[in-house]
């Protein structure tokens, strides 16, 4: 058990750790950073959120794939599962790959959402 909050507990601090690096870079500037500068080449909007959604759908599916692995596992865990204890590690296994399939998915959904915002500004500005 003490394994298992181990791994937890790092896989929710890093990608917090990751995410509060980016927050305190985009802090101190007041606004949204342009996403233009230093590029000799203008860019365009519509492009970079189609690029987004593309890139984080790929990502989902990569990871939805491997949920998807999990779940097969503790299936095939609870199947096979001699004692009770293996059987509840198998569920366990089961419903942790059901909640990754379900955040992956909310985070695409999310990334698509906001991609897809800043498509329809650039569209309005133009």
């Amino acid at each position: 058990m003490l394994k298992f909050l181990k791994k937890l507990e790092n896989l929710i601090w890093i990608p917090l750790l990751w995410l509060g690096q980016g927050m305190a870079l985009a802090e101190g500037t007041g606004t949204n950073p342009d996403i233009t500068k230093g590029l000799d080449t203008a860019v365009n909007e519509a492009t970079l959120a189609n690029k987004i959604v593309s890139i984080s759908t790929k990502v989902g599916a990569l990871i939805g794939a491997v949920a998807v692995g999990a779940f097969i596992l503790g299936a095939f865990q609870v199947a096979t599962a001699a004692n009770e204890e293996a059987r509840a590690q198998g569920k366990q296994k089961m419903m942790w790959a059901l909640a990754g399939v379900a955040a992956v998915g909310l985070a695409v959904v999310i990334v698509s959402f906001w991609a897809n915002t800043i498509k329809g500004q650039a569209g309005a500005a133009q």
